[in-house]
């Protein structure tokens, strides 16, 4: 178990202190506050953690939170402007209330020698954000959760089979803004394998399969990814393997995220690298071959050619008690 608090300050940026307004986009002026305080961040962090290496159970548990005194916030300020319009002035000031709650476990335990293990996992985070918008303060209340199952199947050397469910759940809610609460949702399946035959040959596949609900229909994706591979090892301790990979072969690697901050919600659509291929040769070189110290009874010829005893004093042969030579180095 273990448990520690911390503290940090952080100064406003020159950009929040400047008296003079910015007003490079007219539609968008930033006005400083040179009256600003520094914001002060305690941060409260609890673990615990239990292995048991004799049966393989694993346990992780981590909680942590943090409060900070004097936030600096924006206020959104909006108002129409003859000859330019609609005016979204950005204004700064103090205000407590910012806090944020977070928890994280861990739990995996096996069966039947370790042929089966399984795992689950959570986390649950909250933030209480602090925005104002036409001078008239806002307490967004922004939840997230998510709950995993996942297992390891070993019936024998030759078969691994890893199925895995993942569900998620993320609102929004606000008391002053209420047309910006917001609920979304994504359910995650996933299956690998690796099966092994012939004794060198390994063949794999990760199967995955995402469902979202709630974003907007331009962002409502549910992608089905399949990558494979085939592996071939050589060698007598198969040290060189070659092997040939496929992702994403129905080319829907496509993801949706949700971002939450003070006075906005961002909804996010990133196609990533679709449809590819690749060939790797990997060989792992565990030693370099060399011609080692020959050793004879208590003495053995050091560099040189000189007779030296094990524990490291200098036998001369040299016949003499005068110095030693200049261009031996010992």
């Amino acid at each position: 178990f273990n448990a520690n608090y911390f503290g940090r300050a952080n100064e406003p940026t020159y950009i929040q202190l400047q008296p003079i307004p910015d007003v490079t986009n007219p539609q968008f002026p930033v006005y400083g506050n040179p009256d600003l305080n520094a914001e002060f961040t305690h941060i409260l962090n609890f673990r615990y953690n239990n292995f048991n290496f004799a049966s393989g159970d694993v346990l992780f548990f981590n909680l942590s939170g943090n409060y900070t005194e004097n936030k600096i916030v924006s206020n959104i300020v909006r108002s129409n402007v003859s000859g330019v319009g609609l005016v979204q002035e950005t204004r700064y000031l103090n205000a407590d209330g910012y806090y944020t709650a977070n928890a994280f476990y861990n739990f995996s335990k096996p069966f039947q020698e370790k042929k089966y293990v399984f795992s689950f996992n959570g986390s649950a985070n909250y933030i209480n954000n602090i925005s104002f918008t036409d001078n008239i303060r806002n307490k967004g209340k922004n939840w997230i959760f998510s709950q995993g199952l996942n297992m390891q199947i070993n019936p024998n050397r030759n078969l691994e089979f890893n199925p895995g469910l993942r569900y998620s759940f993320n609102t929004n809610t606000n008391d002053a803004i209420t047309n910006n609460n917001t609920k979304v949702s994504s359910y995650a399946m996933n299956f690998n394998t690796r099966v092994y035959f012939l004794k060198t040959l390994l063949f794999g596949t990760d199967l995955s399969k995402t469902f979202n609900n709630g974003y907007s229909s331009s962002l409502a994706v549910n992608p089905f990814i399949i990558n494979t591979y085939l592996e071939k090892q050589f060698l007598k301790d198969k040290s060189a393997t070659l092997r040939f990979q496929a992702f994403d072969l129905l080319d829907e690697n496509t993801s949706v995220s949700r971002q939450v901050s003070a006075n906005t919600i961002t909804d996010s659509r990133s196609n990533r690298l679709s449809r590819y291929f690749l060939l790797t040769f990997t060989m792992r070189i565990q030693k370099f071959s060399g011609k080692q110290p020959q050793q004879n009874g208590p003495d053995f010829r050091g560099p040189g050619g000189q007779q030296t005893r094990p524990e490291g004093g200098m036998i001369r042969r040299d016949g003499g008690g005068g110095p030693p030579n200049n261009n031996n180095n010992f």
